[in-house]
């Protein structure tokens, strides 16, 4: 049973963490994370958030669990999943960050930049004809595009515009 002093605590500790996390006080951001989800451990905004901070502090591998635990609570969140999808492809987990970046496109059909993160990944792991298909796909969402018309240029062998 959560009693009220408990739900007011977290509420106050959630929007202090909060406010030091957006003015970028990581190691008071940290703590306050940390004490929010000693509280309140199915907390996905707080998982994100003390992902950000240890981020920032040097420590990506606990980062990249806490981002994993943030999706694992909150799948529907986009940012949670952009995050871990980039994390994860720095860390050379490509198929992983590519499932995060399809269930991104799945959740979110327009969202350009998971659109673009599944075309260079598709590259990066040599699914070209995947790729070239990316690509088209994201001009026909945005014709303008300049990354996109680069690659599919470099992608059908012809130059760059």
């Amino acid at each position: 049973r959560i009693t009220s002093t408990v739900v007011s605590n977290v509420y106050y500790r959630r929007a202090l963490a909060q406010y030091s996390t957006d003015r970028k006080l990581w190691i008071q951001a940290l703590r306050e994370w940390n004490a929010v989800l000693a509280e309140a451990p199915r907390d996905a905004q707080a998982h994100y958030g003390r992902g950000l901070a240890l981020d920032v502090l040097g420590t990506q591998d606990q980062a990249l669990e806490a981002y994993r635990q943030a999706v694992a609570l909150d799948g529907q969140a986009v940012p949670f999943r952009l995050r871990l999808a980039q994390r994860l492809w720095e860390t050379d987990q490509y198929y992983q960050a590519m499932n995060e970046w399809r269930a991104i496109v799945t959740r979110e059909p327009g969202n350009l930049e998971a659109h673009l993160a599944l075309a260079r990944a598709y590259v990066r792991t040599g699914e070209r004809i995947e790729a070239f298909r990316k690509y088209q796909q994201i001009l026909q969402m945005v014709p303008d595009q300049p990354d996109a018309r680069r690659e599919l240029a470099r992608l059908s062998g012809s130059p760059g515009r």
